[in-house]
């Protein structure tokens, strides 16, 4: 199976993907990676094919603005500036991730990719499976890690709730970027306004969540897709 990953972001979101690619290899299939141009050679030292988005992810990450919302330690308004710097740079990924995916079988991404491979995927009519490395599926077990954590609980209809929150904070401050690449690149329809998140490339599609069960236990109102 060809299997393309479009991982977007900085170190610490490309590396846990070239370990997956790398495992994937060896289960016999093809991987390729979707990320910035300044890890090519991170990922093919590691046998896993490269395609390049145009542009140093690291000079955004480490800009004033972005620091500044970073230090600030308001997740809003980190969202906020990566939203800014995603419309900027949308058309350039939702490019790059096209050309990945034009001869693979399945499209995989975790946060740092979603939408984009939503949007790719939806073009190409492939099937999706998302892969985080933090609880991203919706469970009455906990609260998501994304939204403020509060000093006392409220339950297990909350914690359900708050993934909801989660993805609307996220899908909200970029929409209008995602907006861009369906009309501008892969003339698409606009997404649905609460996002993509059922839509036909992740129906019937496993998701897979890299980090040990000892150090987050499997949730329990998981489906089996979840793994």
């Amino acid at each position: 199976m060809q299997i393309a990953i479009i991982a977007p972001g900085s170190r610490g979101d490309v590396q846990p993907y070239i370990a997956l690619g790398k495992g994937l290899i060896e289960a016999g299939h093809t991987v390729r990676i979707v990320t910035h141009e300044n890890f090519g050679d991170f990922v093919t030292s590691h046998g896993v094919d490269f395609v390049p988005i145009p542009g140093d992810v690291q000079e955004i990450a480490q800009s004033t603005q972005m620091q500044k919302r970073v230090e600030s330690g308001n997740f809003a308004a980190v969202l906020s500036q990566m939203a800014k710097d995603a419309k900027r740079g949308a058309a350039t990924m939702a490019r790059a991730g096209l050309d990945g995916c034009r001869d693979a079988d399945v499209v995989l991404a975790g946060i740092g990719g979603l939408f984009t491979a939503f949007a790719v995927a939806e073009k190409l009519s492939l099937p999706l499976i998302q892969a985080h490395y933090i609880p991203f599926t919706p469970t009455r077990a906990t609260p998501s890690f994304i939204v403020p954590q509060l000093p006392f609980r409220l339950g297990g209809a909350f914690n359900r709730l708050s993934y909801g929150l989660a993805r609307q904070m996220m899908w909200q401050g970029f929409r209008a970027a995602d907006a861009i690449v369906r009309r501008d690149v892969l003339d698409l329809a606009a997404a649905p306004f609460r996002g993509p998140y059922d839509t036909a490339p992740t129906r019937g599609c496993p998701v897979l969540y890299g980090y040990s069960p000892c150090v987050i236990p499997r949730a329990p109102d998981w489906g089996d897709n979840v793994h």
